[in-house]
């Protein structure tokens, strides 16, 4: 942003010099109103101070239109620039939002020229990172804990319950155990069996079937009328 000079002169060159450093960055194919929304000077000054936007951006060394048919708005030297000047602020765990909200580029001139985020940060020279939500908050022996409490409180529950009840995603969860591996710590089989734990099921097997007469102490005929005259027909009584 601008500084407060003393004089129209002097303001003029600030904000050519903010726009001219601004495209450095991102590309020269900035807007009055983009411009406006990332350094936060107002347009009104700008046309206080300049005859129009493309006095401006001539006198910055750019196009006095932006070309807005080119595919590509971005070189990969452009998109380093903002990203380093972004990491600056944000740190060197900056998130996507951050970097978008921060340099106004959104994440398909990315694709198109790192492949994805994390080509991005490898050729910035910084590590891979988590996405956001799958960096591990509990430890492994903390999970299996977990798994175990809940277990007793609720019975066997499958995998997307676990998450939810702890909070984290199951990329999450898989950076620190497998389901599979977390399961097997307790004794349990990979994958849970309708909402019942394999001892539950044990009991089942230890109830003795007996057989169940849904009419024992009824008399059929205050239910139901029997066929007559050839007819097949059963019919409940009123």
């Amino acid at each position: 942003m601008t500084r407060q000079s003393s004089t129209p002169g002097e303001q003029r060159d600030d904000l050519v010099a903010v726009l001219r450093e601004r495209a450095e960055r991102i590309g020269p194919d900035v807007s009055v109103a983009r411009f406006g929304r990332e350094t936060g000077i107002p347009e009104a000054r700008i046309y206080r101070l300049f005859d129009g936007w493309s006095e401006v951006r001539v006198l910055a060394g750019l196009p006095a239109e932006a070309d807005r048919h080119r595919k590509l708005r971005y070189t990969s030297d452009h998109i380093l620039k903002a990203f380093h000047a972004a990491v600056e602020v944000h740190g060197e765990d900056i998130s996507r939002d951050e970097f978008r909200r921060h340099s106004g580029i959104s994440m398909s001139p990315v694709r198109k020229l790192f492949n994805n985020w994390s080509g991005l940060r490898q050729e910035a020279g910084l590590p891979l990172q988590s996405r956001v939500g799958d960096r591990p908050r509990f430890t492994r022996d903390e999970l299996i804990e977990h798994l175990k409490r809940l277990i007793e409180q609720r019975g066997d529950v499958t995998q997307h319950v676990f998450c939810r009840e702890l909070g984290i995603t199951t990329g999450g969860l898989g950076s620190v155990i497998s389901w599979r591996e977390l399961r097997k710590e307790l004794g349990l089989p990979p994958r849970s069996q309708g909402g019942r734990t394999t001892w539950e099921k044990e009991l089942l097997t230890q109830i003795p079937e007996v057989p169940v007469d849904l009419f024992a102490g009824l008399n059929l005929d205050d239910i139901v009328i029997a066929p007559e005259g050839g007819s097949t027909n059963w019919r409940l009584r009123d």
